[in-house]
């Protein structure tokens, strides 16, 4: 586990205090061999000097700068381009991690040789109180396809960004280019959402297992400079966007789902019923309004009432 390079990215826009804090904790990994990449998108303040600054403090910090504002998707790419990593672990500039986070992702990657996405439980910081994420204790191994069907249909209960996951290199990509939808690509190209979570899904769609690590190593800030606080409508609005770009374009040529908003009621795809049988109760109640509102439906698609 020591010998494997993980790239953490830092993404940074006009942020000089923060950057600060996000480099710290990508520096006080427990696990050695990182890298720090910082991609600064032509930031208008004196964040590009702050960012040099810890690039020359430290041998594992690399630092680029766009010569113009590319928008976060392209800012995103051309940093991941530049990773050397065996894994990516992606860290917004307004937000940290607990120094075990990548040791602690790796070692269930290193158990599960076929898992290409690992991510955590998540605390968000508000200014007056904490909320708990993505905490499942009994879940550490979960099968890709269950948690794309979970990401599908239990809406933003399951990570929407890859803010608390660390990711395997090869299934790391960012879908930059949405032309099947444009109200998605001009969305993306603004807050970044829904191509966020594309990168989750492409991800776990190219793996056999998803690993999940029951603490909080992942923490995001709340404030008056996030993109989800500033633009929750977009986000929202891009992630619906996204869950159906994924499963009209993206999904695997083997998997056998759609989104249809004329269904009136579902019949249960045949191949979920065990999962959702297996869930609590008070889950099942969620998965059922959303399969009610999404349409989500296995081809070809059984209609009754309809």
């Amino acid at each position: 586990m020591g010998s494997s390079k993980v790239s953490i990215l830092i993404p940074v826009y006009n942020r000089p205090d923060l950057i600060r804090r996000a480099v710290r904790c990508a520096l006080s990994q427990t696990h050695g061999n990182i890298e720090v990449v910082i991609i600064d998108n032509c930031s208008t303040d004196n964040t590009w000097e702050v960012v040099k600054q810890l690039a020359a403090a430290d041998s594992r910090v690399r630092c680029l700068r766009n010569t113009s504002n590319l928008g976060p998707l392209r800012s995103w790419r051309r940093g991941l381009d530049e990773c050397r990593g065996d894994y990516i672990k992606i860290l917004w500039s307004d937000d940290w991690i607990d120094d075990e986070f990548v040791a602690d992702c790796l070692k269930l990657m290193h158990d599960q040789p076929a898992m290409g996405l690992v991510f955590t439980a998540t605390l968000v910081h508000f200014k007056s109180r904490d909320q708990s994420h993505y905490i499942f204790p009994d879940r550490n191994v979960i099968p890709a396809k269950d948690y794309v069907i979970e990401s599908l249909t239990l809406g933003n209960q399951m990570p929407v960004s890859p803010g608390c996951s660390l990711v395997r290199r090869d299934v790391a990509q960012f879908q930059v280019e949405m032309p099947e939808n444009v109200e998605l690509q001009r969305l993306a190209e603004r807050t970044g959402a829904g191509a966020d979570l594309l990168f989750l899904l492409n991800a776990a769609a190219r793996s056999e297992w998803v690993g999940h690590v029951p603490r909080y190593l992942s923490h995001f800030l709340a404030s008056d400079t996030s993109i989800t606080c500033n633009h929750g409508d977009d986000c929202n609005r891009a992630y619906e966007l996204a869950r159906k770009y994924f499963v009209d374009y993206l999904q695997p040529a083997d998997w056998d789902f759609a989104f249809t908003k004329e269904v009136a009621k579902v019949v249960q795809p045949t191949g979920l019923k065990r999962i959702y049988q297996s869930l609590p109760h008070p889950i099942k109640r969620i998965v059922k309004r959303s399969f009610s509102y999404v349409g989500l439906t296995p081809r070809p698609r059984k209609v009754l009432g309809g």
